[in-house]
């Protein structure tokens, strides 16, 4: 579907250099970075916007190198909706259309329809002026839709809504999507965002992707450890594997089957099970003491103390079990969930 190779853009103090991208016909693909990241300026390079100094974009075959951006079949949402002024809801929506020529009674009639598509029945005649933020990006996904672009490209576009009205959006999005199967690049900084829409995910940061995976895969398997520590994960340790043994300065475990040398351990808090302290412990299980106990959707995220260690883990609540801090547990691991990354000189 959509092929980049190579490309690179220089700034005075930035440059962006992205080896290779492939997205799948149908498929929502998330671009996950903090501020200055790069990827809004990816996302205008895809659309035409900006020129990359070096690098090919093929979508569906067609070489986009020197296409303007208005033959390039793309339409992309904006954080603010752009919507023109002085034309009401159903003129703004089928501008696009109108500027391909087609009659309008053919530009009514689909407008219309997206119209309903999008929640606003009723909405034809007023301004824009007259919409809250949220009815403006409806609007706004209206209108890049109606075109039945080859690509969508959404460049953080519920960013400046609250967040309930920012929660229905998406769900639409998602609706939206799922009917229509339009490919999807959405750009966005927040977690949550990125992990509950997109069928793949792609990191971004300082101008470089880092990866492009599910999220399940992102955090079991993460490529680097800037990948694991932007995700956020806690247990990651430097040291070093022998005869089946990691060790670190802070902690060690046994049974880790990856080739002997020095590296980062990288530990999810699935790879931990925290059980109450019993007469017996086996050889994957280690004696501790809770730290911290914070409460996350639907868990318990519980920082347990482990030598000089804290190992992060989560717990799904249970009304038959309580935690408590400076509580002694076992930690029961399993080290077939754990990521080596050995150095690349060791």
């Amino acid at each position: 579907m959509l092929h980049l190779t190579n490309i690179q853009k220089t700034y005075p103090h930035f440059h962006i250099h992205v080896p290779e991208l492939h997205v799948l016909k149908g498929e929502f693909l998330a671009l996950l970075g903090s501020s200055g990241s790069g990827k809004s300026t990816l996302l205008r390079i895809i659309a035409g916007l900006l020129t990359p100094e070096q690098g090919t974009l093929v979508l569906d075959h067609q070489t986009l190198t020197h296409i303007k951006p208005e033959k390039r079949d793309i339409a992309m949402a904006f954080q603010q909706p752009l919507l023109f002024p002085h034309l009401n809801v159903i003129e703004n929506i089928s501008f696009g259309l109108k500027m391909k020529r087609r009659k309008k009674k053919e530009r009514l009639q689909q407008a219309t329809s997206y119209l309903e598509l999008v929640g606003l029945e009723g909405y034809e005649t007023r301004m824009p002026h007259q919409l809250s933020g949220g009815e403006q990006q409806r609007v706004s996904l209206a209108r890049a839709m109606i075109m039945k672009p080859r690509l969508l490209l959404m460049d953080e576009p519920f960013s400046s809504v609250d967040p309930n009205i920012r929660s229905e959006l998406q769900e639409l999005t998602l609706r939206l999507h799922a009917e229509h199967h339009m490919t999807t690049i959405f750009v966005t900084h927040d977690h949550d965002e990125a992990f509950q829409m997109a069928d793949r995910i792609g990191i971004m940061q300082a101008g470089k992707l880092l990866q492009v995976d599910t999220a399940h895969q992102l955090y079991q398997a993460p490529l680097s450890v800037d990948v694991a520590r932007f995700l956020g994960q806690k247990n990651i340790w430097q040291g070093f594997i022998q005869a089946g043994k990691f060790i670190s300065d802070f902690i060690t475990f046994d049974r880790v089957e990856h080739p002997t040398g020095k590296g980062h351990l990288i530990a999810p808090p699935s790879g931990f099970q925290l059980l109450k302290p019993t007469n017996q412990k086996s050889e994957h299980e280690m004696e501790g003491t809770i730290a911290k106990i914070s409460v996350q959707k639907g868990s318990y995220r519980i920082l347990v103390r482990v030598h000089a260690a804290q190992i992060e883990t989560t717990v799904p609540f249970d009304p038959h079990i309580t935690w408590t801090p400076n509580e002694p547990v076992l930690l029961r691991y399993q080290a077939d969930h754990f990521t080596w990354l050995p150095d690349p000189l060791a």
